[in-house]
């Protein structure tokens, strides 16, 4: 393997880490984002669970942006294509998730597991090729 193939290889492999790690962070801080507005602030659960959603989403993408892609992609534009992935990896989870729970019927946390690992591929996938891919026009990088 070339010096570029293992940089190369070397930044793709920070890259999981630090978009598990973001993951991880986003997870927390949306759970938090649940229980305050819940618990804290009597919300609705449907109410507290959008908001938890959006302020991970919000997180996530800026987040992904600077540490994990460091991508001048704009704020506009990046997140709405942001959004789009978000959207195309949830639809996969479900598709999973059916295909899983049909096939390990009594194995129901084994299906979430298959499905939220199907989720974190193709999320990951979509973001480095897609959401935060290097600057191809002027539209996509920030003034």
């Amino acid at each position: 393997m070339t010096g570029t193939g293992k940089a190369a290889l070397r930044q793709s492999r920070n890259q999981v880490i630090l978009f598990g790690l973001v993951g991880l962070a986003n997870t927390i801080v949306g759970y938090g984002t649940i229980i305050l507005f819940m618990e804290g602030l009597g919300w609705s659960p449907w109410t507290s669970n959008a908001m938890g959603y959006a302020v991970g989403l919000a997180m996530g993408f800026v987040l992904n942006r600077r540490l994990t892609f460091q991508s001048e992609v704009s704020g506009s534009g990046g997140f709405t294509r942001y959004v789009l992935a978000f959207i195309l990896a949830y639809a996969i989870n479900l598709i999973v998730l059916a295909v899983a729970l049909g096939t390990l019927v009594d194995m129901r946390l084994v299906a979430q597991a298959i499905a939220m690992i199907a989720y974190t591929g193709v999320f990951f996938i979509a973001c480095k090729y897609y959401v935060f891919r290097p600057a191809q026009c002027a539209d996509d990088v920030v003034s």
